[in-house]
């Protein structure tokens, strides 16, 4: 994907994320907390810095220099001229994206 094309889609990701983490972080300097923000953030495992970085997904090829930093990420590796998420890291996360599955069809399959 051409740097013209990604980076609008990455700025636009920080647009809509923005907010959320600057209120996060805001809220934790001053000691005050909101109940549901606060939560979402510290049951999953997104840290601030995490849901500021977008991801093109799987088979998508960056292209162009901004895309460099992307190596220095794990799951991500080298393709050609550009970088692209590598679907071997993903591998070791197996066992854990099983159990989410199994989970998430046996609670689809169930009456409300």
């Amino acid at each position: 994907m051409p740097e013209s094309q990604w980076q609008p889609l990455a700025a636009a990701h920080a647009e809509r994320t923005g907010p959320w983490i600057e209120d996060r972080l805001a809220r934790r300097a001053e000691g005050r907390t909101h109940a549901v923000d606060d939560f979402l953030f510290d049951y999953y495992p997104f840290s601030p810095n995490k849901l500021a970085t977008w991801h093109p997904g799987f088979g998508v090829v960056l292209e162009g220099r901004a895309a460099q930093p992307y190596l220095a990420r794990a799951g991500y590796r080298a393709e050609g001229d550009g970088v692209t998420a590598d679907l071997g890291w993903l591998e070791g996360k197996r066992p854990r994206l099983d159990l989410a599955i199994r989970i998430l069809a046996g609670t689809a399959s169930r009456a409300p």
